[in-house]
């Protein structure tokens, strides 16, 4: 009796077939001057992705907030630092909803949709966070 064959990579093989599909798909609709919609598509879901990221900071941020909250006299430097500490993350996370707001503006574009128009990133961060 013979040895049995190895099994097929088959998966090796469907990567690199699926590799060489989408590099045809996109050279195809760049010559037709439009986007990859692929790309696109993968933009927006990235940009909810550092949404969702943002969100989480300026939760955490709120949170740092409220544990700052004392009044007490012996106190006052740790709270003072400590409220800092929140303001620079609630910076932070308004900043990278920025982003991610430009960046699923982008991605709407390159996939033929029309652009949302974006809130004011606070409110929409708060209403995010409220609903």
């Amino acid at each position: 009796m013979d040895p049995p064959k190895p099994a097929p990579n088959w998966k090796k093989n469907r990567r690199a077939r699926a590799k060489i599909r989408a590099k045809i798909k996109s050279e195809e609709f760049a010559n037709k001057g439009l986007a990859d919609p692929y790309t696109a598509k993968k933009l927006i879901s990235r940009s909810n992705k550092e949404k969702n990221r943002a969100c989480i900071k300026f939760k955490k941020s709120i949170k740092m907030f409220k544990q700052n909250s004392s009044v007490e006299k012996s106190k006052v430097l740790v709270i003072e630092e400590g409220r800092n500490a929140a303001r620079a993350l609630k910076k932070e996370a308004i900043d990278d909803f920025k982003k991610a707001q430009e960046k699923r503006v982008v991605g709407e574009v390159m996939a033929g949709k029309p652009p949302s128009h974006a809130k004011a990133a606070e409110k929409e961060l708060l209403e995010k966070i409220y609903k």
